[in-house]
């Protein structure tokens, strides 16, 4: 699939974080010091995926400080996401439940004992990260990136409940917003973290009397349906030689007998309709709160914060032209498809 044909929020142009260099390297070392990197073959793959680019493109416009912080989170949920199906249900059960401790504990308190040598290098580092996001901003903000994380933990969970029952997740051919598949995804791709993630950026916590409603949930779930297909329809490939059933493509071949060229047409028109009923949405947002009686000023952020995931999708697209992780490293330095110039206008 050449990214260039994906469908994308056109209209919101692509733009890097303007130190997008530094942080990669920078987070590379934070993975190498936190024992992450146990060798120079890990390292060099890791490198190769520039997993501390990621978030320099989905939240370009962070401090550096910050945009610095969000790389250490990618990349160690990227490393999360390696390790986790190298692992029986029972162990990551155990491991999950470590990671959901320190959590709780803003990284405060002596990381569990008792697992493997392994999991080790994973507590630290997720110690070393609460402590570092609890100095970063409010106590509301870090409840959310600490929410984020355990319902993260608890998707992951399912998935490896679907592989130890060998059962596939749910989804229908028009892949509704809540079929069982996305359901699970807004948990592993993170919604309530990365919307937290955005919060943080812009220094301003989302009312709880918003995020109860009903049109809150509706524009981020149609957001990050518009991400997970986005990221289902490039990471096809990849996901099948690997086993993986949770990519909505190869769901569609395996639950509706979809050849891959109709099961990729299908997830492309999803994504279309997806981009347009966001757009709309986010337009008429501000009709479905007034009953709340915000001020002025925390609607327009709150606004913004549903603006920056247009920012996000996009951001994401322009990592995967450069990323060894979903791109074979012999085709992440050709630009041919142009994905950022066609988004310019």
């Amino acid at each position: 699939m050449v990214i260039g044909d994906v469908p994308a929020f056109t209209g919101t142009p692509v733009v890097g974080h303007p130190h997008v260099e530094e942080i990669q390297s920078q987070s590379l070392k934070w993975m190498g010091d936190m024992g992450l990197l146990p060798d120079p073959k890990v390292r060099a793959r890791y490198a190769g995926m520039r997993v501390g680019a990621w978030p320099s493109h989905c939240y370009p416009y962070t401090s550096f400080d910050y945009g610095l912080l969000l790389a250490y989170w990618w990349s160690w949920w990227t490393y999360v996401d390696d390790v986790a199906p190298q692992m029986d249900c029972d162990q990551w059960l155990k491991l999950s439940l470590d990671m959901e401790h320190v959590l709780r504990c803003a990284g405060d308190s002596a990381v569990p004992a008792g697992g493997s040598d392994s999991c080790q290098p994973v507590l630290r580092s997720l110690a070393d990260l609460c402590r570092r996001t609890a100095a970063a901003g409010s106590d509301a903000y870090y409840d959310q990136v600490a929410a984020g994380n355990i319902d993260a933990l608890y998707g992951f969970g399912l998935e490896a409940f679907n592989e130890r029952l060998r059962r596939a997740p749910d989804i229908d051919l028009e892949v509704s917003r809540h079929c069982e598949y996305l359901r699970g995804r807004y948990k592993t791709i993170g919604l309530i973290l990365d919307v937290a993630y955005i919060e943080g950026a812009l220094g301003f916590d989302v009312p709880s009397s918003v995020r109860r409603t009903t049109a809150w949930q509706d524009v981020l779930e149609t957001a990050f349906s518009v991400m997970i297909l986005q990221n289902d329809l490039v990471g096809a490939a990849r996901d099948e030689a690997a086993s993986d059933t949770h990519n909505a493509v190869n769901l569609l071949r395996r639950l509706h007998g979809l050849s891959r060229a109709d099961a990729e047409h299908q997830i492309t028109r999803a994504i279309a309709a997806r981009i347009a009923e966001f757009l709309h949405l986010e337009r008429v947002f501000p009709d479905h709160v007034t009953d709340l009686g915000l001020p002025a000023l925390d609607l327009e952020r709150v606004q913004d914060i549903i603006g920056k995931l247009k920012i996000m999708s996009q951001g994401a697209l322009a990592w995967y032209t450069e990323t060894s992780r979903y791109i074979p490293a012999s085709r992440t330095a050709n630009r041919a498809d142009n994905f950022a110039s066609r988004c310019q206008t």
